[in-house]
């Protein structure tokens, strides 16, 4: 026994070490894609109180996706980074990324722990738990600061499958699916009637679903497990915790839907379709981990595209092919249908059964199958048992690790910087999607390459006509170059597409303004201001062109608002000491 445990804890010892290994590098990594725009910026993290906003981000559809035991992680890692003046945002990645990779890390030793306990094999489970660790398809979520969301409801969620495991007692973990006497009588598991246990699992289940609502799939989890591991006799208790687990979570999953529908237009993918989407989305998956190669941040596998080709045939064909060989050989092997149930169910949420945002961009995403990774690995473990050769086990991790921590090393670096990400995509399918254009053109536009930009903008335009991002971005290069007709011209295309957009309105006003067009620019700052109020530089910025055109008295008034809302703005102070000097001696004269 003694033993045993050792083993256990010197290949926990390896796996921490393995993945600092493999992945310390990302803690040089900045921020990317939606890190900034949706989540870890000031406006939901303010440097003055990065905390303070915190319930504000508990309350449904104020943001982009449901998830506030994640933002509430998110606004403590703020208050305890370092400022790093590299960002608008004077947050450091670096901590961020740490905090990445630790619950990464601690997932694949709950994987190996889990793993350990089903299937009675140290060794086993440690291979197990190095290929949840170092594939290649992981390198998202851990490199991609947004993902923490997925590694946080992963990290709760497999805690709660690990402690339910330890609820189960008696012989050796087996299929327990069979109901013939003989097998009855051999088997002797049955649920552990611990409160305690069973709180804890639903506690650590609960906050899975405030981590990330794709967590939805682990009582499912859970349940299949306990179908295939205790007897036909005690499938009464685990029906019970399972009906509790889902109305405990059923609100959460409400209010999640609510939020996703809130957030953003969702594509509405032809019901007909669906099921066949799914399938395809799955069967890419199931290529991507057999064979680890190709891999990028944005597949572009939209259902526009699947649609129109045969590859949604193809992947149907395999797919009934898989699945009937599954079923076919599941009497030589107990695991293989609890496995792929797993696996399954594991991506069924983000599969295109329902429909999601991030369809628009591309049908599937590394990080959707991390869940589901555990089904597979279950399997993988177990085919590790059944090899009897422990020198071959051996052989198998050494080829195994090199070759997937070159893999994933190599991948790693698409995550540096936004440069590297979009290129990365655009060099794995240019026509694929619109987004790495916007990605790269929104890259160049802030380190002020606005040709460059121009002409991925341009591109962008070119894959999706009906993005006001496109429109919106190319507006600014034009603006910043002091092109400002062509900037006139792609504000008004942008607002065409979205008329509630007030940085459109603003800075369409200040083309205007330095086109000379005085008239136009009060009214598209107007406009801005009808939309939200809430914005002191623009008041003062209204207030600086009503000065320049010698109407001092609307001056004075919009700086009076603008300091209304940050009285402590020196340069609306300054402004509007000058303005009322300017009205006082028009007075007298």
């Amino acid at each position: 026994m003694f033993d045993k445990i050792w083993k256990k804890q010197i290949y926990i010892l390896l796996l921490v070490i393995i993945g600092i290994v493999v992945f310390i590098k990302v803690l040089d990594f900045g921020f990317v894609w939606d890190d900034n725009q949706l989540y870890l910026n000031k406006g939901n993290y303010p440097e003055d109180g990065r905390l303070q906003n915190i319930s504000k981000l508990w309350q449904p559809g104020k943001m982009p996706m449901y998830a506030p035991v994640t933002y509430t992680m998110w606004g403590i890692i703020a208050q305890l980074s370092s400022t790093d003046d590299s960002n608008d945002f004077k947050l450091n990645p670096k901590l961020f990324h740490f905090v990445n990779l630790l619950f990464h890390i601690l997932n694949s030793v709950l994987i190996l722990l889990i793993i350990s306990r089903l299937l009675k094999d140290n060794l086993a489970a440690f291979i197990a738990g190095l290929i949840f660790l170092l594939h290649p398809i992981q390198v998202e979520s851990v490199a991609w600061i947004s993902e923490f969301r997925g590694l946080l409801a992963g990290f709760f969620g497999f805690l709660a499958v690990y402690i339910h495991l330890t609820t189960i007692t008696g012989a050796e973990f087996v299929a327990a699916h069979k109901t013939t006497k003989k097998n009855n009588e051999k088997k002797n598991i049955k649920p552990d009637n611990s409160i305690l246990k069973n709180v804890l699992v639903y506690v650590m289940l609960i906050l899975a679903m405030l981590s990330k609502p794709t967590a939805i799939v682990f009582p499912v989890i859970i349940f299949i497990l306990d179908y295939y591991l205790v007897s036909q006799d005690n499938l009464k208790k685990s029906i019970y915790n399972f009906g509790i687990s889902i109305v405990l979570i059923l609100p959460i999953v409400i209010i999640s839907m609510m939020s996703e529908e809130t957030a953003s237009a969702v594509i509405k993918t032809p019901f007909y379709l669906k099921p066949i989407v799914a399938i395809d989305s799955f069967m890419f998956y199931l290529g991507k981990i057999i064979l680890p190669l190709d891999f990028s941040p944005v597949y572009g596998r939209t259902v526009a595209m699947l649609s129109s080709g045969i590859s949604l045939i193809v992947s149907t064909l395999i797919f009934m092919v898989v699945t009937f060989s599954v079923w076919y050989f599941r009497k030589q092997n107990e695991w293989l249908v609890p496995a792929y149930l797993i696996t399954i169910i594991g991506l069924l949420p983000v599969s295109g059964i329902i429909d999601f945002y991030y369809q628009s961009f591309s049908n599937v995403a590394d990080r959707y199958f991390y869940i589901s990774m555990f089904g597979l690995i279950i399997l993988i473990g177990n085919g590790l048992v059944r090899l009897k050769k422990t020198n071959l086990k051996y052989i198998i991790v050494l080829i195994v690790g090199i070759f997937l921590s070159y893999q994933t090393t190599s991948f790693s670096n698409t995550w540096v910087n936004e440069l590297s990400l979009w290129n990365r995509v655009i060099e794995h399918n240019p026509e694929a999607s619109f987004q790495a254009y916007l990605g790269r053109g929104e890259y160049y536009l802030v380190n002020s390459s606005y040709s460059n930009a121009i002409m991925d903008f341009t591109k962008a335009v070119e894959l999706n006509k009906n993005e006001y991002r496109c429109y919106y971005n190319r507006a600014n290069a034009y603006l910043d170059l002091k092109q400002y007709d062509k900037a006139v011209r792609d504000y008004s295309r942008a607002l065409l597409l979205n008329p509630k957009d007030v940085n459109a309105f603003s800075n369409r006003g200040i083309a205007y303004y330095e086109m000379n067009q005085m008239e136009s620019a009060v009214i598209d700052f107007k406009h801005a201001l009808s939309i939200n109020s809430d914005q002191p530089d623009l008041l003062n910025r209204i207030g600086v062109y009503f000065a320049s055109m010698n109407k001092l008295d609307s001056a004075v008034s919009y700086f009076e608002k603008s300091l209304k809302l940050n009285s402590n703005d020196n340069e609306v102070q300054e402004n509007l000491k000058q303005a009322k000097k300017l009205l006082n001696q028009k007075v007298k004269l």
